[in-house]
C-alpha cells in the first residue's frame, strides 16, 4: 500500500486488509518496492 499516512499508524491496518507493506510516499522508491516485494514473496 502507498500513501500519505504514517506507517506507524496504518501498517497493521493495511497488512490486515492484505496489503504485502505499507509504504509512505516520500520514502517510495525502487528499492524500498523491491525490498517489500522481496518481503512478501518469501513470506509466501
Amino acid at each position: 500500500m502507498l500513501s500519505t499516512h504514517d506507517p506507524a499508524d496504518y501498517r497493521t491496518q493495511a497488512r490486515a486488509a492484505g496489503a504485502c507493506d505499507f509504504i509512505t510516499k516520500s520514502a517510495f522508491d525502487p528499492f524500498v518496492l523491491q525490498d517489500a516485494w522481496a518481503g512478501a514473496t518469501s513470506d509466501a
